[in-house]
């Protein structure tokens, strides 16, 4: 018994020794593991591929960069911040956003497009120079807790025989023009979205449109083609951003412009032939912030994730001289609860957000509410005239629409859409296709 009260008296004696020497060997292990993480958290950047040091006059320089860091969304700018500085031959300074970005590999298997990724995504950033001259070039990395800045490049621009970005005319302002000067007369139609063989139909298409005479066009980011927003709210579909790009380069060959339509009116319907709001993400019921489409113009919520996405938008395809312009909405007049008031303070909003991204200064427009045409953010106005209730002869109710919309808005008109009958897959008034020759 001795013994054993003897040994217990040493442990004792000993425990606190044992537990300091036990809580320096934890709080060591901690201190270890926190730095080990804080190293494998901290970001990196790195540019990993430039097209060329010589670029030509409204070419595209694009760079490949490796940017690396415990990023959740890539997507979300608040987040992780990759922009490029870019010093123009007058000392100009802009800033272009770069994009997260996946290539892919398309395939036609019986009748149907398939795209296979290829490799790890990485991020990308476009730009499209407007003047000749040396340039310098950094991109820094900005997250919550680091700012990382690449090394300086520098390339050159030379004098070349593209023409440059669209623009309203400032002899007469019913017209557009090349910025270099050139007029410009637009007749085409609608292609607004691909079927079961992707990007292979816009391989007929454009080439079919341009052999004759075409050189215009609308495209839809609908939910079912190019849409990037409609699986999960703030992150955007690789895939169909690539179809996109693939889209606007076959255009870019072809010789056609895009007016790129961002929204379409079902997706803030809830019922209808045309509805679509029981499946967007923006919808309470599938995890969003909405409870009702109306909302849509004005939560604070959804209007930052939509910014976003426009960022994303323009950062990915604004580089583009055949992007002729940025539609808002297709038919916003249809989305429900319609308040022209609402709506208006919108698009202004959205508008003045765009133009501060990058320097491109691309055309906005909307569509169909012609009231829209009168806000200052809205560059040109867009009809959608369809028979036969409302028309008999399109070739002479065209011209009156056309007359009133210059008096009362002083901006260019463009015909987007126009038929017969607006139920275009089955309708009687489409024989002979006399609409289409009378509205040309």
């Amino acid at each position: 018994m001795g013994n054993i009260h003897l040994k217990c008296s040493s442990v004792k004696k000993l425990l606190p020794i044992i537990l300091a020497i036990l809580g320096l060997v934890i709080t060591f292990y901690y201190l270890e593991n926190l730095i080990f993480k804080r190293t494998l958290m901290k970001p990196s950047l790195s540019i990993i591929r430039v097209s060329s040091q010589k670029v030509p006059l409204y070419g595209l320089l694009e760079l490949d960069l490796n940017v690396t860091g415990d990023f959740k969304n890539p997507f979300n700018p608040d987040e992780v911040d990759v922009s490029a500085l870019i010093e123009t031959s007058k000392g100009e300074i802009i800033e272009i956003p770069a994009f997260y970005y996946q290539e892919f590999k398309r395939e036609l298997v019986e009748g149907r497009e398939i795209l296979t990724p290829v490799d790890e995504p990485y991020w990308k950033i476009r730009f499209t120079p407007m003047e000749v001259g040396t340039y310098k070039l950094h991109v820094i990395l900005r997250t919550t807790d680091h700012t990382i800045t690449s090394e300086e490049l520098t390339f050159d621009v030379y004098e070349s025989d593209r023409g440059g970005f669209i623009r309203i005319s400032e002899v007469d302002k019913r017209y557009f023009k090349v910025e270099n000067g050139e007029s410009l007369f637009f007749i085409g139609h609608n292609v607004c979205w691909f079927g079961n063989r992707g990007t292979f139909d816009y391989d007929e298409w454009f080439s079919a449109m341009n052999k004759s005479g075409e050189n215009i066009t609308r495209i839809w980011m609908a939910p079912w083609a190019f849409g990037i927003e409609w699986k999960r709210l703030g992150y955007y579909d690789l895939a169909e951003a690539w179809r996109l790009d693939y889209v606007i380069k076959k255009a870019e060959e072809e010789g056609i412009y895009i007016i790129l339509c961002l929204m379409n009116h079902g997706q803030l319907q809830s019922g209808g032939l045309t509805g679509q709001w029981n499946d967007n993400p923006y919808n309470a019921k599938n995890g969003g912030p909405l409870n009702k489409p109306e909302d849509f113009w004005t939560d604070e919520n959804t209007i930052r994730l939509f910014k976003k996405r426009l960022r994303y938008i323009v950062a990915r395809w604004g580089y583009s001289t055949r992007v002729l312009a940025w539609e808002l909405w297709n038919e916003v007049e249809l989305t429900d609860n319609y308040d022209f008031d609402v709506v208006a303070k919108w698009h202004e909003e959205m508008a003045k957000y765009i133009r501060g991204i990058g320097p491109y200064r691309h055309l906005i427009t909307t569509s169909s509410d012609p009231r829209l045409g009168g806000l200052s953010g809205i560059d040109f106005v867009t009809v959608h005239k369809y028979g036969p209730q409302s028309f008999k002869d399109i070739a002479g109710v065209i011209p009156e629409i056309v007359e009133n919309l210059w008096i009362n808005y002083g901006k260019p008109i463009l015909i987007t859409e126009f038929g017969a009958d607006w139920r275009w897959f089955d309708s009687p008034y489409y024989y002979k296709d006399v609409e289409l020759h009378n509205g040309i």
